[in-house]
């Protein structure tokens, strides 16, 4: 019986703004080892599309059009989907930020901040992700 090691990250992107979207999918793209699948502008259809990918992770805003980023948060775990949130948005207030790290996000980023920023944590975090299973590579 074959093992296959998952190459590629799922990522879903949850955010009202779809430059934002397209942009951060494209820097997404430009990473070893990240596949967005999917993008949704409202927490709702964030919710949706999460039940049906199940994505290992989601790339959100903390403020929705239709819910707070916590809401979505809790019923997202509700619904038995453990996938990893990291939240980029525009409110890097210390309260959103604790927060949200209360809610077990694994990253918040402000949107005012480099995105380039993000994109070094996320190689770094496939490079410990391919370390820790015995492989070497580059990204």
């Amino acid at each position: 019986m074959k093992t296959y090691l998952k190459t590629a990250n799922t990522v879903l992107i949850v955010d009202e703004y779809p430059l934002f979207r397209k942009s951060l999918a494209f820097l997404l793209g430009k990473i070893s080892g990240y596949k967005v699948i999917d993008e949704a502008e409202s927490g709702s259809e964030g919710l949706k599309k999460a039940m049906k990918h199940k994505p290992d992770l989601i790339i959100m805003d903390i403020s929705l059009p239709d819910m707070s980023g916590i809401h979505f948060i809790n019923r997202l775990k509700d619904s038995g989907i453990n996938s990893r949130i990291i939240i980029v948005s525009l409110y890097s207030d210390a309260v959103y930020v604790s927060e949200a790290f209360k809610y077990g996000v694994s990253g918040y980023f402000s949107k005012l901040s480099d995105l380039g920023l993000l994109v070094n944590d996320l190689k770094v975090l496939k490079r410990a992700e391919f370390q820790a299973s015995g492989l070497t590579g580059g990204l």
